[in-house]
This record gives C-alpha cells, sequence and structure tokens, in this order.
C-alpha cells in the first residue's frame, strides 16, 4: 500500500486482498514519516504486529544486485564455462576490470529500458521475476502529490497493467 488510509477497516479491506481463498499474504505498505500516527493507530486498532523496515538506499539496492548477479556467475558449471574462458582472458587482458563491471551491468539491466525491464528482469530488492524496483526521490512532494499522479508518471514508462499500488 502506498499510504495508510486513516481508517483502520479500510487498511484491514485492503490488506485482505493480499491473501484469496484461505492463502496467507504479507502487505508492505510504504508511507512518509508524517504518517507514522496513521500506521501506529492501525497497528493498535487490529492488533497486529507490523515489521518495520527501513527503505534500502541506493547501497543497499546496489548491494542486493551485486549479490544475485554473483549467485547467479557462480553457480554456472564448468563445463558451461569452457567456451568462454579464453574469450573472458583476453577481454579481462585488454579492458581490465571494466569489462566485468559492464558484464555486471547488463546482467542487471541498468542500460535496459523500463518496459522490457519489468518483463524480464527480476526485482533489485526481492530477485523475483515481473518485479521492478524504483527509488524515487521527492521529499517535498514537488512532482508527485498523489498516488493518482504517481501512476501516472508510471505508467509512461511501464505498461498500464504492471502498476499496482
Amino acid at each position: 500500500q502506498l499510504s495508510p488510509p486513516r481508517d483502520a477497516q479500510r487498511y484491514v479491506h485492503r490488506a485482505g486482498r493480499t491473501g484469496r481463498g484461505g492463502n496467507g499474504g504479507t502487505v508492505i505498505t510504504l508511507y512518509e514519516p508524517s504518517e507514522y500516527p496513521h500506521v501506529h493507530r492501525i497497528r493498535e486498532l487490529t492488533r497486529q504486529k507490523f515489521k518495520i523496515e527501513a527503505t534500502p538506499g541506493p547501497n543497499e539496492i546496489h548491494h542486493a544486485a551485486v549479490s544475485r548477479i554473483l549467485d547467479d556467475l557462480l553457480s554456472v558449471r564448468q563445463e558451461e564455462l569452457e567456451p568462454f574462458i579464453s574469450d573472458a582472458e583476453k577481454l579481462l587482458g585488454q579492458h581490465g576490470g571494466q569489462v566485468l563491471a559492464t558484464t555486471m551491468a547488463v546482467l542487471d539491466a541498468r542500460h535496459a529500458d523500463l518496459r522490457a525491464t519489468a518483463e524480464e528482469a527480476p526485482s533489485l530488492l526481492t530477485g523475483r521475476q515481473g518485479f521492478i524496483c524504483l527509488l524515487a526521490h521527492d521529499p517535498d512532494h514537488d512532482l508527485v502529490t498523489g498516488a493518482s499522479q504517481l501512476r501516472s508518471i508510471l505508467s509512461s514508462f511501464l505498461p498500464a497493467s504492471s502498476i499496482r499500488l
């Protein structure tokens, strides 16, 4: 949820949509520090324990991406590597570590457009396919004043069907 509702019942209704048909679900609520009193009141009224975590910053997002890439790289079997070793050694000799950094950026899809990334690359936060992590900085709400405006901006980069606020 983007911004908690002021009414706890609305929150419960929204949260209930994450688990249907007897299945469980996880609710993630993004909120500004000024909205904490609403979250606190919802916690008290619903008697639910909330795990509160800080929003990951650029360093955490970068390290998660690098860890995921390294896991992928190190999971390749030796027999799959053999055809590439000679070329890789030549590239490293000619370009040094920059060629490996470029490879990691390609694997991370940082050079790709957002539409393709949303459909193909795993999320930087969760590693799940079909999700994308976007970091937006608008502390004074000069650019985005509400969820509908955020949806409009995101839809200019991503397919409307992929946007869930």
